[in-house]
């Protein structure tokens, strides 16, 4: 599976509002993530099952992506091409879905692949019925292959001159007949259209207003057009480059023209705010070259790319340029044949569907805190899908909680929406779950726990992924609060879960975590939860670098240099660190489990190390002669006789330095001071 659903975090049955008793779960008193539901549309058990059952649903379609993408392609080994078409749809269409209930499935990466399926495996007859999330990729691969490789016929050059002899419609920018237009408007002509026809008919809804924006600002008015060729005018369309929305901005150049992009927004998929970030970009790139089929390839290729281009080359000429990169080649005669498609649709043997009978004519919000698109549509009287569906570029079921976004509503509603608002401030508002931050935690062991984003996560309470967390801190996990009971017991039993199991006991007066390892831990993990380093983890509990960690064993964890130093200072057989060990035999001369002298010693000098690292960094360093003693940590199977033999001392300096005697019993985990020997 690419990515873990969060439809239970962020899908339909998550989203509902809180009405009844807080008995059950934490209600958050504060004014942005205050809990509550529109006094004039209030949650039915009807609608709550409904949002269940989709959110079921949305978890159902979700899991079998792959193995629907996956027994495509052995359709397409048995060349049973429409059982392959009809599984990818569904496979699309599992998609859609689950992006539209909010679900934080990699849509981008699902498209890509099923788009690769149409382009690569099944035969070209399949594209104009590709479904429309992955069309545009297929069409862009079909033209631009053609551009290539297509060859004009007699019929072709026919119909070419026509379209040449009737120019009935206007342009206003340079329209260029050669052969690179002529091969594209051929593709076109010959039916491999694609999905031309529906981007036109989309696009009616849009180009009103996009051409009155690009009009006022100066910039010509066929570049708005330009979105059939990046987008099919679909804002939700992807790119294998990860752009995104109707002018597929990618996100380092969204963000330096202004479109925000994190878990909880893509302001890329804004219509009107992503057509003035274009704006401005054509704006930007005509100022450079100072010509607009230059400026056009530099939108597809970026300004550095055209300037290596520019260089590398004696003419300023777009058409005369050789050093640009491929799909850049074929990027403007492509435009400009989409341009006089759409523009003549009577010459081209293209029919054009009829218009739409509306066009973009919607209200507009601006809100400022985080609001439910569920208690919205319900007190507006619309249905939560037709907001979702123009406010394509909110990407989960609520507004952001952190930054100030525009909502779209339908016209006529903003009105209803700003009284409501006004009159029951919190009527929209959501609760999230609120958690106390425990002993060790961090934002990202949070969210990995919580299994939530951690962006999410950051953002809703305006944390950075380093900040340090204080033990009973009160941190809201991007959960919204639910009225069931069941709801509630799932939280607090993922809450229980979440603790690791743990125990302090003291030792010489200081405290020293005993860790049961669990199914899944890993070093790294466990230093970020106990804010302690890894190496000396691994020098504690006598790990190799490379030593897995075993579920049920317990490591020995120190909390601080402080806790070390005194468990040094009085490690003795009255002070042990465990219950079990192997007497240690009197008669010196008897058989014991050696160990190598070299890994003891190198195991007391990272011990030692470590030990005055700590001193120096708190300004104390010990006197000249403790620098003669290194530390060591008793482990299974050792006894006083072989700890003298791996470090070359007598058994009397050991039991001297440590007041013990040779009757002393040694448990694995004691840290025994010992002399360094000058023979090591």
């Amino acid at each position: 599976m690419k990515s873990q659903l969060w439809h239970v975090l962020f899908g339909p049955a998550a989203a509902v509002i809180f009405i009844g008793c807080a008995s059950h779960c934490v209600l958050v008193k504060k004014t942005t993530v205050a809990a509550t539901v529109s006094p004039h549309s209030p949650s039915t058990p009807s609608t709550e099952l409904k949002k269940k059952t989709d959110s079921c649903a949305a978890e159902t379609r979700g899991e079998t992506i792959d193995s629907l993408i996956q027994n495509a392609d052995a359709a397409c080994d048995s060349e049973d091409w429409a059982a392959a078409h009809k599984l990818l749809k569904e496979a699309a269409a599992s998609v859609k879905a689950i992006e539209a209930n909010g679900g934080g499935v990699e849509s981008e990466e699902y498209y890509n692949d099923i788009a690769l399926r149409y382009t690569e495996r099944l035969p070209e007859a399949y594209a104009d019925s590709a479904p429309d999330e992955v069309s545009l990729i297929s069409f862009q691969k079909q033209l631009g292959e053609s551009m290539d490789s297509i060859t004009l016929s007699s019929a072709d050059s026919a119909a070419l001159q026509k379209m040449v002899n009737q120019k009935k419609a206007a342009y206003s920018i340079p329209i260029v007949w050669n052969d690179r237009v002529y091969k594209a408007l051929c593709f076109l002509n010959r039916g491999g259209k694609g999905p031309l026809d529906k981007w036109i008919a989309r696009s009616n809804y849009y180009l009103p207003v996009i051409k009155k924006m690009f009009s006022d600002s100066g910039v010509p008015e066929d570049i708005a057009y330009l979105p059939l060729i990046e987008s099919g005018f679909n804002p939700l369309a992807y790119s294998r480059k990860k752009a995104a929305g109707m002018w597929q901005f990618i996100p380092s150049t969204g963000k330096v023209y202004g479109l925000q992009k994190d878990f909880w927004v893509d302001q890329r998929r804004d219509f009107i705010a992503s057509t003035k970030a274009a704006i401005s970009y054509f704006k930007k790139l005509y100022n450079q070259f100072n010509d607009w089929h230059i400026a056009l390839a530099s939108y597809n290729c970026g300004e550095n790319s055209m300037c290596r281009a520019l260089a590398k080359s004696s003419v300023k000429n777009y058409w005369s340029l050789s050093k640009l990169p491929k799909e850049t080649r074929h990027y403007v005669p492509e435009f400009l044949a989409a341009l006089i498609v759409a523009k003549n649709p009577n010459y081209t043997g293209v029919s054009n569907a009829p218009a739409a009978a509306d066009t973009f004519n919607l209200d507009s919000v601006t809100v400022s805190e985080c609001l439910s698109l569920y208690a919205i549509a319900d007190s507006l009287g619309i249905p939560y899908a037709e907001l979702r569906e123009i406010n394509p570029h909110i990407m989960h079921w609520c507004s952001h909680p952190r930054t100030s976004v525009v909502m779209y509503l339908p016209k006529g509603k903003k009105d209803q929406f700003l009284s409501v608002n006004s009159t029951s401030p919190s009527a929209f508002s959501v609760a999230w779950y609120s958690y106390q931050v425990k002993q060790g935690e961090s934002p990202r062991s949070i969210a990995r726990h919580f299994k939530v984003p951690l962006d999410a996560l950051l953002a809703l309470n305006a944390l950075t992924p380093t900040r340090r967390l204080s033990v009973g801190m009160e941190l809201f996990i991007p959960i919204p609060i639910n009225q069931s009971a069941a709801h509630a017991t799932a939280i607090k039993e993922r809450e229980i879960r979440v603790m690791p199991s743990y125990k302090t006991v003291v030792v010489a007066g200081a405290k020293v975590i005993k860790y049961r390892v669990r199914s899944g831990d890993c070093l790294w993990s466990l230093s970020q939860l106990f804010s302690v380093d890894i190496k000396d983890m691994r020098t504690w509990n006598d790990i190799r670098d490379d030593g897995p960690l075993k579920a049920g064993m317990v490591l020995t964890i120190y909390k601080s240099s402080e806790s070390l130093k005194s468990v040094i200072d009085s490690s003795s057989a009255s002070n042990p660190l465990s219950a079990s060990a192997a007497p240690a035999p009197s008669n010196p001369a008897a058989p014991a489990q050696a160990i190598p002298s070299r890994a003891a010693y190198s195991q007391a000098t990272a011990i030692d190390q470590s030990m005055m690292g700590a001193q120096q960094r708190q300004g104390r360093v010990e006197d000249a002669s403790a620098k003669r003693i290194v530390y060591y940590k008793v482990r299974k199977g050792d006894n006083l006789w072989n700890i003298a033999q791996s470090f070359k001392v007598p058994v009397r300096e050991l039991t001297t330095m440590n007041d013990i005697t040779l009757d002393t019993t040694l448990f694995p985990g004691v840290v025994l001071k010992v002399p360094l020997s000058e023979r090591l």
